[in-house]
């Protein structure tokens, strides 16, 4: 596993591994910022690597997405430029206010991933009320929330769908987020651009 998931010790090894992995076929760049290590434990990435990657990254036009774990890691995927949070912070506690403004002022999107949280690690509102705090705390500041989880093996057949139907391909330019044709809640469409 180690061989797929690079851990470069400097930038310039870090910017290698990107550009490797764009010549390799990679669509996008996904850093862990933050990664748990051991049960309650998170290792923040360093920053000047998290920057090297994301500047080769964005040179190629793609987009930076971030797997952040708690603050510090948060930190590193918004001074390093990430463009996408893969999901909320499950370490929550240290995700402040201040942090959530931070993120929405850097436009950094993000992907909530509660179905992940809930399948995957526990069931208890010990655990799952403050990431539900925070992602509701980022929406009501203003946050652009997006629809995906980075578990695919997950899926919810014959549920009605939120989503967005954009006019063009974020991969090609990151502003195509904002550019919304339709919206559709519930399985019903809500808005169409006129």
């Amino acid at each position: 596993m180690l061989w797929f998931m690079s851990q470069p010790a400097t930038p310039a090894a870090a910017a290698k591994a990107e550009e490797r992995n764009i010549e390799n076929g990679a669509d996008l760049l996904k850093l862990f910022t933050g990664s748990y290590v051991e049960h309650g434990k998170v290792l923040p990435m360093p920053l000047d690597n998290a920057r090297a990657a994301v500047a080769v990254a964005h040179a190629h036009g793609q987009l930076a997405f971030a797997h952040e774990s708690n603050a510090q890691g948060v930190r590193v995927a918004m001074d390093s430029g990430v463009d996408v949070l893969a999901h909320a912070a499950d370490t929550a506690e240290d995700v402040d206010e201040t942090m959530l403004r931070a993120i929405v002022a850097k436009h950094i999107a993000l992907i909530p991933t509660l179905k992940m949280f809930r399948t995957t690690v526990t069931m208890s509102p010990t655990y799952l009320d403050p990431i539900y705090a925070q992602i509701r705390r980022f929406h009501e500041l203003g946050g652009d929330l997006m629809f995906g989880t980075d578990a695919g093996y997950m899926t919810e057949v014959g549920k009605a769908g939120d989503l967005k139907v954009l006019d063009g391909d974020p991969t090609d330019n990151p502003k195509e987020f904002a550019s919304v044709r339709y919206t559709i809640r519930n399985g019903i469409v809500i808005w169409r651009r006129p």
